[in-house]
């Protein structure tokens, strides 16, 4: 596998089923998505049925944390697809994407390995690749165990990068593509298309990412799948503790780069669900965490910083304090409060949670994109689930895979 020495980007070796497999249902949506809703996985169960599925590769965050039933039933599911000629070796190339997402907008990207050494999710550590929002380190081991037990990755990390010229989409519309698949994706999650680069298109797009190299040492901000790179981190870290080779294929992962600046890429609040709580209880402390911080909350003004929902109703939240990322002060009484917590996209989803098991729901105001890279790269990471790019079904759904244990 090429690898760029100083950025440490490269052009991976891509498995994909084989010609004739049903792709609609091989697709399937990132693990992390619907981690409230059960009944989501249920259905596209009943979809796949017994064709061969990414969904037979992963274990859906919902079920979490895996037996070791799961373990092996993921990775006996990797062997066979491999064995049996489902998935096939096509090569090491860059991949572009195009996908439909549900703004009505077709969201670009390159599927491309990147070498873990290069990357951070400390945030007070200066890397090329950062963590765009805090990490809970106590959410990793449980990913590090499928990622070890695993000889197959399948990419649903985005890392976010600052390109303002839209210089990589002009170098992939006057390269070499090749299509290599068109499908719709299941379960309302649009259309996506994928285009092989050629080896003269793909290090052409690695030498401009060199170029994008911000004056504080970053390149890339992890927009989605923070704690699964995280995961496959710490595995490498303890691969290399062990010994192993600087060529060991898990020392790199697989994901799709996707510039902050691209027209449909939508910055989405994510809203937080509070589990077993007493409202009144809930909203005294809330309202006297604030007035710790100097800040009186109303419910009367010009515009809400946060809207509450219990039980059917909405409760629009006032203040006339400036507070430039409510979800700061938010994300830090609710660590302080001591609840349950669940993190929802789309304020849809959260009612029909709340309404369901009687839960307060807390709706956020979505986030900037400007400014967000500049951020990352000079104060650290944003505060933990600051946004989320796009609604669920605008989520990677996984297509290709890659090696990584010899």
């Amino acid at each position: 596998m090429y690898i760029s020495d100083r950025t440490g980007i490269g052009i991976p070796q891509i498995w994909l089923p084989r010609e004739g497999t049903d792709l609609s249902k091989w697709a399937c949506i990132a693990c992390d998505q619907y981690t409230s809703q059960p009944e989501y996985w249920q259905e596209v169960e009943k979809f796949v049925g017994s064709a061969p599925s990414t969904l037979r590769m992963m274990l859906p965050e919902v079920y979490l944390p895996a037996t070791e039933d799961d373990l092996s039933r993921i990775d006996g599911y990797m062997a066979e697809y491999i064995e049996s000629g489902i998935l096939e070796n096509k090569g090491e190339y860059i991949t572009y994407v195009e996908r439909g997402s549900s703004n009505g907008k077709t969201r670009h990207g390159w599927i491309v390995a990147v070498d873990l050494e290069k990357y951070e999710f400390d945030p007070t550590k200066q890397a090329l690749i950062r963590a765009s929002e805090a990490t809970v380190v106590s959410r990793i081991p449980a990913r590090v165990n499928i990622r070890a037990s695993a000889r197959l990755e399948m990419p649903h990390v985005m890392l976010l990068v600052d390109d303002p010229q839209y210089l990589l989409d002009e170098i992939t519309s006057a390269g070499n593509v090749q299509q290599i698949y068109d499908l719709d994706l299941m379960a309302q999650g649009g259309h996506i298309s994928g285009y092989r680069l050629s080896e003269t298109t793909a290090h052409q797009l690695l030498d401009a990412m060199e170029g994008m190299i911000s004056p504080g040492g970053m390149l890339f901000a992890v927009g989605d799948g923070n704690h699964s790179l995280a995961a496959a981190k710490t595995y490498w870290e303890q691969l290399k503790a062990q010994g192993a080779p600087e060529s060991h294929p898990a020392r790199f992962a697989l994901v799709e780069v996707v510039n902050i600046h691209d027209r449909a890429l939508d910055f989405e609040p994510i809203h937080r669900v509070v589990l077993g709580a007493d409202m009144q209880q809930f909203f005294d402390q809330l309202n006297a965490y604030f007035a710790e911080q100097g800040v009186e909350l109303t419910d009367e003004g010009r515009e809400p910083v946060f809207t509450l929902y219990y039980d059917g109703n909405t409760l629009p939240v006032y203040t006339e304090a400036q507070i430039p990322m409510i979800v700061q002060p938010i994300q830090q009484f609710l660590d302080r409060f001591g609840a349950e917590v669940d993190y929802i996209h789309g304020g849809d989803h959260l009612m029909t949670i709340c309404d369901r098991d009687r839960a307060i729901g807390i709706l956020l105001p979505a986030i900037s994109k400007s400014g967000v890279m500049e951020s990352v790269s000079r104060s650290g990471a944003l505060p933990r689930k600051a946004f989320s790019m796009g609604e669920s079904t605008d989520k990677r759904y996984y297509m290709e895979c890659r090696i990584i244990r010899p």
